[in-house]
């Protein structure tokens, strides 16, 4: 599965904030070029990523990847993706600053519920 390994979780965190490239990701990250490259291919095998822009340095190209899509659905979610998932929010929490913080909500609705179309109501 795509998204079982938390290193993948993270580079999807990280590139919904900006474009990035692979040396920036693994210095953010904390892991090798190596790594970090082999993970963005599986990303990008998978369309979750994409180069977004490319740029001549040095005799070279830089390629700056991005996340394919703002949100991330998983309409199915499986064991070993939430035990991924949850492992890059605790490794990016253990990296964030002094006072770190999580919310995580809940909504639980019948299928019908679900289906129907989504109305904003104002709360007096």
């Amino acid at each position: 599965m795509v998204l079982s390994h938390p290193l993948r979780q993270r580079l999807l965190f990280a590139l919904g904030h900006r474009p990035a490239t692979i040396r920036q990701l693994a210095a953010r990250l904390d892991a090798t070029k190596g790594n970090v490259a082999h993970h963005l291919k599986v990303l990008r095998d998978a369309g979750l990523v994409h180069v977004a822009e490319t740029r001549q340095v040095r005799g070279g190209t830089e390629q700056y990847y991005q996340r394919t899509a703002r949100p991330m659905v998983v309409a199915e979610p499986r064991a070993a993706g939430t035990a991924a998932m949850l492992a890059a929010v605790a490794q990016e929490l253990d990296r964030s600053p002094a006072e770190p913080r999580l919310t995580l909500r809940h909504l639980r609705l019948s299928p019908a519920k679900a289906r129907e179309p989504q109305g904003h109501q104002r709360v007096p």
